[in-house]
């Protein structure tokens, strides 16, 4: 397995001496030691580095952590603070820059050794998490289904750009209104709770934003917060009235899939495993959105974290 590369920015030279050797005795990759915030910012750039381990007084025009805040502008990495002070308005300085710990001088290896590596595993899942939460959100983005995320009161929090098409309002307009207000359905009482009901696949009647009834499959899931507690609803909604793939010819027919677990949408609505029928008999294009249990599965931090 490739080594972590480390960068080393202390101005003290036995002291970065000493933790160069040590964190080379540990395994680790340290292409050098530099005393400066600018030399800091160049060997970042020319190492990219999993860490820098970053001395917070520097001498010279940046101390640590402004330039832990001109290195984060320029590469994503993990950086800990080394320092001899535990001043309360310098520590208040150095949380802003999102630091992964801090190892008070003088230190021991096994305590430099745990800090690093507990640093370099927490950055790595923060990044895994990003990517996970860019792509969760592409996905939610382009589907022609419209997903919207109510707290457990039925307010928006979140709406994708279908479901902006389909209700007539932006994301923002809607934000912390009822669902019921957006949502003008047929054949029920317009309260929130009714259209809530966790269900699979319930067909109402909703007025489009032309005023005309549109037919819809409705899906609705409850979804936890970290802590196991019920915190909201995904209501997945989509259109019956879309046109139907006629001949197996036309490439430019889209077939709702999700781009988790690969089953397709049926005429009826039903997510069946028909990708690999569809694409080897009719040759078709498929849209990539994702349904409602897989949402819940896969990206159950996304609703706590990242929406509106």
């Amino acid at each position: 397995m490739q080594k972590k590369t480390i960068l080393v920015v202390e101005d003290e030279l036995m002291i970065a001496e000493d933790i160069f050797e040590s964190l080379t005795d540990m395994g680790y990759h340290v292409p050098c030691t530099v005393a400066s915030g600018r030399e800091a910012i160049s060997k970042t750039l020319e190492h990219q580095p999993d860490l820098v381990l970053m001395d917070i007084m520097l001498k010279g025009e940046w101390d640590g952590i402004q330039t832990a805040h001109e290195i984060h502008k320029v590469h994503d990495c993990a950086i800990i603070y080394l320092t001899a002070y535990t001043d309360q308005k310098m520590l208040q300085r150095a949380k802003i820059t999102s630091p992964f710990g801090y190892i008070l001088k003088p230190f021991r290896e096994k305590e430099l050794h745990a800090m690093v590596e507990i640093s370099l595993h927490r950055h790595e899942m923060e990044r895994q998490n990003r990517d996970k939460s860019q792509l969760f959100l592409q996905t939610l983005l382009n589907t022609q289904d419209a997903i919207i995320v109510t707290d457990m009161d039925g307010r928006v929090r979140f709406m994708n750009p279908a479901s902006e098409k389909l209700t007539g309002l932006g994301a923002k307009e809607a934000q912390e209104k009822p669902i019921a207000e957006l949502l003008k359905w047929r054949g029920e009482s317009h309260r929130s709770e009714d259209l809530l009901t966790p269900s699979s696949n319930r067909q109402i009647q909703i007025e489009s934003t032309a005023g005309s009834p549109l037919d819809v499959l409705l899906s609705v899931i409850s979804f936890q917060d970290s802590w196991s507690r019920q915190s909201g609803y995904v209501l997945n909604l989509y259109t019956l009235e879309r046109p139907a793939a006629t001949t197996p010819t036309d490439k430019q027919d889209l077939i709702s899939i999700c781009a988790s677990c690969k089953n397709v949408r049926n005429s009826q609505g039903t997510y069946v495993s028909l990708e690999q029928y569809f694409r080897e008999r009719f040759n078709l294009r498929f849209s990539h959105g994702i349904c409602p249990c897989c949402f819940e599965t896969l990206y159950p931090e996304y609703i706590k974290e990242n929406a509106l």
